[in-house]
């Protein structure tokens, strides 16, 4: 009797001092909140430092796409000369004509994108410094013949000129000149699109491991108490069977319940401990805690939510696979364009001038006009190459569209999947909490046949393996539908 007073005593005082050990670190520990979890993990996460480059590339594709609209300025100088030697001709002398001088130009040109219009202006000024030499021309009898020749003229020459060609049937008005800007804000709106999903995706696994992270640290203080207890009830146990109350088979009966108990934990563990290391990158301190409040109002919210259908354009998926399908249908267009003959209006008009008065006096003599306007047509016989591209557009275009009902398809299935699995889960949550108040109130009614002798003790210990399964069971049933919800949630992202 005395014996098993100061057994009680002493596991009395072990308890006390193993709730004080484990209280006193405990009171030192900082509970991390479910947006200060998330603050971290997206201000560190390098997936989505990845996407954002992706975005970033797709946009400057688009500023380069836009330089075709630039001007372009082109300045040219240099020196220019010439000599030339004629022979006698009929009643023309021999001669000789040559000269140096420079040449000044500048010029712009560009395309217009939207229009397709080509144009070029360019103004030039030229310099001429030398000498001809001509033989006499006797024209008539008895007159005195004629020289030309002259030594050290000086003449000027400015002149501009304008160069316009538009497109009328390939490229009409600049419609493959606009691809390269068009196609280049599809995939910016896309890049966008895809970032989102992306971000969205990497985030959600975050999401669901804080309720992880949760779930393990409930099972493990739930099997801790049940071993502390199962510990308890083996050592009342191995008291009986050492006096021949009970036999060695239900005395080793009560061993395994604690050993079960403890397997389970050492399960718990294992989770707690995968969530802790993927988590440990953007949370390296210790004694961190998630917020068990965080997950009590996330499991209200999730069960009183609603799982709807949702118009697959109406997702930042469906508007993705879109931009993908209006891609592809507007690259047809474009091949179907270029596979057209070239046909343009062309034209350009240059005014000149000569002059000996002084290089800025010159350009006072600029009366000479030059133009012309008329068609320009070609078109390559034979054609392979453009039909090549045709049939390779008409392929994309294709699997292009049969991705998009692929995706269409998938993402009706996956909402229905999600609605199934959120109501069975509800329904499943309910279900168990009603069998764990049964075995509950089985087991209350148990132990009080246990302390009289009216009970074998296997029924107990099937009975509270029962309970600790059924409690295990209803962690996992409430993760079950807080993830399903987060999923559905980022399956139907919204922009």
């Amino acid at each position: 009797m005395i014996k098993d007073i100061v057994k009680n005593i002493i596991i009395i005082l072990l308890i006390v001092f193993g709730f004080s050990f484990c209280l006193f670190p405990q009171s030192e520990r900082t509970i991390l909140t479910y947006r200060e979890y998330m603050g971290k993990i997206e201000s560190l996460i390098p997936e989505m430092k990845l996407t954002a480059s992706a975005e970033s590339n797709a946009y400057n594709n688009l500023v380069k796409a836009k330089s075709s609209g630039d001007v372009k300025f082109d300045l040219h100088a240099g020196a220019i000369g010439m000599q030339n030697h004629f022979n006698q001709y009929s009643v023309l002398p021999e001669s000789d004509f040559h000269y140096n001088g420079f040449r000044v130009g500048a010029g712009f040109s560009g395309l217009i994108p939207y229009s397709g219009t080509r144009w070029t202006v360019e103004i030039r000024h030229d310099g001429y410094f030398g000498d001809f030499e001509s033989g006499n021309i006797s024209l008539l009898p008895n007159v005195p013949p004629l020289n030309f020749g002259t030594n050290n003229f000086k003449y000027y020459s400015p002149s501009i000129k304008i160069e316009i060609a538009q497109p009328i049937l390939r490229d009409f008005f600049g419609k493959l000149d606009r691809y390269p800007i068009k196609d280049a804000e599809y995939q910016l709106t896309i890049a966008k699109l895809k970032r989102m999903i992306d971000n969205n995706a990497v985030l959600n696994s975050y999401r669901k491991l804080y309720y992880q992270w949760i779930m393990a640290r409930k099972l493990i203080d739930f099997y801790d108490n049940m071993i502390r207890d199962s510990k308890n009830f083996e050592n009342q146990a191995l008291s009986r069977y050492r006096n021949g109350i009970i036999d060695n088979d239900a005395y080793q009966n009560s061993v395994r319940q604690t050993l079960k108990y403890n397997e389970a934990r050492d399960e718990a563990e294992i989770i707690l401990n995968r969530v802790l290391r993927n988590i440990r990158f953007f949370i390296p301190e210790e004694n961190i805690i998630p917020s068990e409040d965080d997950w009590n109002q996330t499991l209200e919210l999730s069960i009183n939510s609603e799982i709807d259908a949702v118009p697959f354009l109406e997702s930042v998926q469906g508007q993705m696979a879109y931009q993908l399908k209006l891609r592809a249908e507007y690259g047809m267009t474009i091949i179907k364009n270029n596979s057209m003959p070239d046909l343009s209006i062309v034209g350009n008009v240059s005014l000149s001038g000569l002059d000996d008065n002084g290089y800025f006096n010159s350009f006072s003599s600029m009366t000479n006009l030059n133009y012309f306007v008329g068609l320009m047509f070609s078109y390559p016989i034979g054609g392979r190459d453009a039909k090549a591209k045709m049939m390779d557009a008409y392929a994309s275009l294709n699997a292009v569209s049969a991705d998009y009902e692929r995706a269409n398809r998938d993402f009706e299935v996956q909402i229905g999947i999600y609605f199934d699995e959120f109501q069975s889960y509800k329904k499943m949550i309910e279900n168990k909490k009603r069998e764990i108040n049964s075995i509950v109130s089985k087991v209350n009614t148990q132990n009080e046949k246990f302390k009289h002798g009216r009970l074998p003790i296997e029924e107990i210990i099937n009975s509270r393996l029962e309970l600790s399964k059924a409690r295990g069971e209803l962690l996992n049933l409430e993760y079950s539908i807080i993830a399903t919800i987060m999923d559905y949630n980022s399956l139907v992202l919204l922009k």
